[in-house]
């Protein structure tokens, strides 16, 4: 696997991770959890989220770069 390959794989797997991530938050978003706890959760899986895009929009320009 070359270097192109390996990074369109992490690309791959970061939408797939952000797929399952936005679903996850609309989950919870609509969850019956105490307001204090989804708070909490949502502002750590929107963090991962954040990180894995940035992951995946170096991976993506560093390929196409």
């Amino acid at each position: 696997m070359d270097r192109s390959e390996r990074l369109g794989a992490i690309v791959d797997v970061a939408t797939d991770a952000l797929m399952w991530i936005d679903a996850h938050i609309a989950d919870l978003e609509s969850s019956d959890l105490d307001e204090e706890r989804k708070a909490e959760f949502l502002e750590r899986w929107r963090k991962r989220r954040q990180e894995i895009l940035e992951i995946g929009a170096r991976s993506y320009h560093a390929r196409k770069g």
